[in-house]
């Protein structure tokens, strides 16, 4: 079962000119090794914050089109559970980059608590509005307990997005 085979997998075998052409992916801040773009590769590469970055965010631009978020699909990383998974975030959908509206909102959440753990959330504030950017803003600690400086990094392998693309 291809967990992965929403709009952003569309992009990527539609387009001749390559992904890039199509989505572009920024953060806060990124460690070296594991780019914001990593998280669009659905494979096993990560994205990671850096650890001094307090407020982690991702930000996925649909540089031609626009997406009516239905539901998304994440993969965590590697480690086994209580380490660096997510726990609190937002989705956040925008046409400027300025004016976020929070699409849905997860608190404490463990479905990704754990090795390669995937996991597919319904968008809680269907709006049928269009957005070029969405954001994902972790808004809590991470699952991680042992060093409080690293239960701020943001990190996990993939997204995927599900919807209408326009």
């Amino acid at each position: 079962l291809n967990h992965f085979n929403g709009i952003i997998e569309f992009l990527r075998k539609s387009s001749t000119a390559g992904i890039q052409s199509e989505i572009s992916v920024t953060s806060s801040s990124a460690d070296f090794s594991y780019r914001p773009e990593n998280v669009i590769e659905h494979g096993d590469s990560l994205f990671e914050s850096e650890m001094h970055d307090k407020n982690p965010w991702l930000c996925i631009e649909f540089k031609k089109r626009r997406v009516i978020l239905k539901s998304y699909t994440m993969k965590s990383g590697w480690w086994e559970k209580n380490n660096w998974h997510l726990k609190s975030w937002v989705i956040e959908g925008s046409n400027d980059k300025f004016n976020w509206e929070i699409l849905d909102d997860q608190k404490d959440c463990d479905y990704l608590n754990g090795c390669h753990y995937i996991h597919n959330f319904q968008i809680q504030r269907q709006t049928g509005k269009e957005f070029k950017y969405f954001r994902i803003r972790k808004t809590g600690p991470n699952w991680f307990k042992d060093n409080l400086s690293l239960r701020n990094k943001m990190v996990f392998d993939s997204i995927e997005f599900y919807g209408t693309l326009i």
